[in-house]
């Protein structure tokens, strides 16, 4: 029965039982499930186009007439019909035809087309005409009613999507624009975006209890989370992805949605053999001129709710929780995010992180940069723990000076061994704004603070003052003497508390 299976068991042992709607229903005689088949008639649907040819006057759009990748569609019309003014209707029908032709993907059109639904009633409630609509006051008053129910990222939308409709009325000569009818200053601030990564102790979790997912959602997590694919990335990407050069090198080519690009990354042995694994068994079930790695239905594309439902359902049946013994709620997006963070928190510098994440500026690529709660608290308690003066005494965190606390790289004193001077590692424990008054002279003021880390410095650094004092006192240098003893005897009540010899 064009090699479906029951998408519980999947035991091939089914029978028709009846329809839903004009999809064909099925019952598994092995386990009772009932479900409906979604490959036979909608990839038909989707890859078939409409039989009635494009009309631009009609108020509904066959979307299949008018795309340019049938991927992309997972709906078929686009309606125009709760536009109310004709007038309005026709530009609108203009731009998204226009911007359709320009390979526009698809997916964008029905949210430019809400936007001017949005408008239209506001036109109309307001008693607006084709003559009195086009101006800034009646655009800010348009966003600033929406302002209150939308967010502040779905405000940046509607602005970008009327200021985009206004550049190319004014270009083509449908409209005639006034100037500055949206201004920067009109867009609302949004907040920075954050990576959602997964924290190590859920990560970890998963990780140990994926033999108990499919093997097929197993390893699509195992090739999302080192490829750091967008969901989009993964579901579409091909069957035949993995390569290897002449030295025995892997590497994985896959489409990017968002980038309309192919991008190349090179892969482990270990995961060239989990893909190997995975093109066999989409083989097996789809046959081979399936083009695509994962597959949800036999032949049907495995989409992000699967993925999700089935990681969100091993974190309940498991009880995963995070640091605050929260349950952890996946999506699929976290799964580039950790890599992304993970790649940073290696030592990876960022110019390696941004070509495997494929950004094409930095600066997208810095919003994974950031030092997670947990790494903070764990390093924060490692200084408080080590810190000490020049008498001995344990120095609490609490009690440095606030520049120290919220940044301690600004207090840092790293002075190399140069033919003069002597070397000098520490804190220092003045407020920013205070002048020193020992400069160069460290290891003899009492507002220096010594980290235990650096104790073998410290060692090396208190031998080689007491072979000068030695010199110096065999020269009869008296300041020496007493310039090598002062810094020596504090580096001997440093050494020794914090344990050395």
């Amino acid at each position: 029965m064009n090699n479906l299976r029951c998408v519980r068991c999947n035991s091939p042992e089914i029978v028709k039982d009846g329809k839903r709607g004009n999809r064909q229903k099925y019952k598994c005689k092995k386990c009772d499930k009932h479900f409906v088949d979604k490959l036979l008639v909608y990839r038909k649907d989707r890859e078939a186009k409409s039989q009635n040819t494009f009309d631009f006057n009609q108020d509904v759009w066959d979307l299949r007439n008018l795309a340019h990748d049938y991927r992309e569609i997972d709906f078929f019309n686009l309606k125009f019909i709760y536009i109310k003014q004709d007038w309005l209707k026709l530009l609108v029908k203009k731009y998204v035809k226009l911007r359709l032709d320009q390979e526009t993907s698809v997916r964008t059109v029905p949210g430019i087309v809400t936007v001017f639904n949005h408008l239209s009633d506001f036109i109309y409630h307001h008693n607006l005409d084709e003559n009195s609509w086009l101006n800034r006051d009646v655009i800010l008053a348009f966003i600033s009613q929406h302002s209150r129910q939308k967010s502040a990222k779905t405000i940046i939308s509607y602005l970008t999507t009327l200021r985009r409709f206004f550049d190319y009325a004014q270009l083509n000569n449908w409209l005639d624009v006034p100037s500055y009818i949206i201004r920067p200053e009109d867009t609302p601030k949004q907040k920075q975006y954050r990576a959602n990564d997964i924290p190590k102790i859920v990560f970890d979790q998963i990780n140990n209890y994926l033999h108990e997912l499919p093997d097929d959602i197993a390893r699509m997590w195992m090739v999302g989370y080192f490829c750091s694919m967008r969901i989009s990335e993964l579901i579409l990407c091909p069957i035949d992805c993995i390569k290897q050069d002449s030295k025995g090198q892997w590497s994985i080519t896959f489409w990017r949605k968002k980038t309309k690009d192919y991008h190349t990354l090179p892969i482990s042995r270990e995961l060239a053999l989990i893909i190997q694994e995975q093109q066999k068994y989409t083989q097996k079930i789809c046959g081979e001129k399936f083009e695509y790695l994962f597959f949800g239905l036999p032949g049907e594309l495995l989409g992000k709710p699967k993925l999700s439902q089935k990681i969100n359902q091993l974190i309940k049946d498991k009880d995963i929780r995070d640091e605050n013994c929260k349950l952890w709620h996946f999506t699929a997006h976290q799964l580039r995010d950790t890599r992304a963070t993970y790649l940073f928190e290696t030592g990876h510098e960022m110019a390696i992180v941004s070509k495997w994440l494929g950004h094409k500026r930095w600066t997208t690529t810095q919003k994974y940069v950031h030092v997670k709660d947990n790494t903070f608290r764990e390093e924060t308690a490692k200084v408080q723990a080590q810190l000490t003066n020049i008498r001995g005494e344990s120095v609490a965190w609490e009690s440095l000076p606030k520049t120290l606390q919220e940044n301690p790289v600004a207090h840092t004193i790293a002075i190399p061994e140069d033919h003069i001077n002597t070397p000098i590692y520490g804190f220092c424990g003045l407020a920013l704004d205070k002048d020193c008054p020992h400069w160069k002279a460290c290891y003899t003021c009492r507002s220096f603070v010594a980290r235990k880390e650096l104790l073998p410095d410290y060692i090396k650094i208190r031998d080689r003052l007491r072979d000068k004092q030695s010199v110096a006192e065999e020269r009869g240098q008296t300041a020496l003497i007493d310039q090598f003893k002062q810094q020596a005897d504090s580096l001997e009540v440093i050494v020794h508390s914090f344990g050395g010899n």
